[in-house]
């Protein structure tokens, strides 16, 4: 793993810390609204919780793309940025379509994590959007 993976894997650890920071202040501020609600229907009672946490991992990284060209926190610390092949800035669009494969990637981490380190550091994200992460 040579050190722009190191910090790859740095920053998106940094990413899930703020987030993960970020959920547990809205859960404290908002908990009432996401403790579960019981509902009785025809004599079958059962339980709906309001989820607001693939809504932060949405948000954060969209906001990040579409606000600060794509540099999160993680990012940021570690000097790391995405570009294209040729070296070049993404568009916008670009940018948005690799943040929404990358919370499908997220969603699906066990897997997204075993093509990154046994297939050349593959990522679902940058081979879709043709992108590639660098030190800067």
């Amino acid at each position: 793993m040579n050190s722009t993976q190191i910090r790859r894997c740095i920053a998106f650890v940094l990413d899930l810390v703020v987030i993960g920071i970020m959920l547990s202040i809205l859960n404290q501020w908002i908990s009432s609204t996401l403790n579960p609600k019981t509902y009785d229907l025809l004599g079958i009672s059962f339980s709906v919780r309001l989820e607001f946490d693939i809504l932060i991992y949405v948000c954060y990284f969209i906001l990040f793309d579409l606000i600060n060209n794509g540099a999160t926190f993680g990012k940021q610390l570690t000097r790391i940025q995405v570009v294209d092949l040729e070296g070049f800035k993404l568009p916008k669009s670009k940018s948005l379509k690799r943040s929404l494969v990358k919370i499908i990637s997220i969603v699906l981490l066990p897997i997204a994590i075993l093509l990154f380190l046994f297939k050349s550091y593959y990522t679902l994200h940058d081979h879709y959007t043709q992108s590639k992460t660098i030190h800067r």
